[in-house]
């Protein structure tokens, strides 16, 4: 999730959902869903039931784009799943305001 303000002390905007795993169909394709997928014999760990879970998102600045038109921002960030373990790069673009 993010918010958004003018200005650091805000006023803040509502929730944004920058990534959504079932949204962004990630269970059964990249994070493991028990059931649905056999993401778990790759993880070491042995626990072969936990769901996979999001976390860790950090923006890389350098590729962040503000498009002025449709006052709308793309954000590359890395991204690290659990279930199985491994870094992503994503991309979410969003409208701000």
């Amino acid at each position: 999730m993010a918010r958004t303000a003018p200005a650091p002390t805000g006023p803040w905007s509502q929730e944004i959902a920058i990534f959504d795993p079932c949204r962004e169909g990630a269970f059964g394709n990249f994070m493991h869903w028990p059931g649905l997928d056999d993401l778990n014999v790759q993880d070491p760990s042995g626990l072969v039931d936990n769901t996979g879970f999001a976390y860790g998102a950090f923006i890389l600045e350098r590729l962040t784009e503000w498009h002025p038109g449709d006052r709308s921002v793309t954000l590359h960030y890395l991204m690290s799943t659990w279930r199985p373990y491994q870094v992503h790069h994503m991309r979410s673009r969003f409208r701000i305001g």
